[in-house]
């Protein structure tokens, strides 16, 4: 009997752990960076980089991707989660550091088109309402 505590227990530990440390940590937000990843390196070459691309539920994910034009040489577009956000960054950007530029129309439109996550819209508001171009999410 004592021995199936202490199994119980143990198991217990483990799942508050999981939940507590993994998941919301670098190893639980695995899936979203490989989503970036992949919309980055699909459409690297696609010929319209002048628009926005919205990707919904990215490669069955759940996810919805949005590519916004950039102006540099290396990477075409910067990749954002809208409709998810989480600990640390809460704005999930791919590559981060490249400027982007939004219209403030369309970040309006986009949050009553589709869910986007609190944080991803104050970002992107924040973003086109300052005149600025991006660098990188708070």
């Amino acid at each position: 009997m004592r021995v199936i505590a202490v199994v119980v227990s143990l198991l217990l530990l483990l799942g508050l752990y999981y939940f507590t440390v993994v998941r919301p940590g670098e190893l639980g937000q695995k899936e979203a960076w490989s989503v970036l990843q992949r919309a980055e390196t699909d459409h690297r070459e696609d010929p319209d980089m002048n628009s926005p691309l919205v990707l919904k539920n990215a490669f069955d994910s759940g996810y919805t991707v949005l590519g916004l034009p950039s102006n540099d040489q290396r990477y075409h577009r910067v990749w954002l989660i809208i409709n998810s956000a989480g600990p640390g960054p809460a704005v999930k950007m791919l590559p981060s550091g490249v400027h982007f530029e939004i219209q403030c129309s369309y970040v309006k439109n986009l949050q009553l088109d589709m869910q986007v996550n609190k944080e991803v819209a104050k970002f992107l508001t924040s973003k086109c309402l300052s005149g600025q171009s991006n660098s990188s999410p708070p």
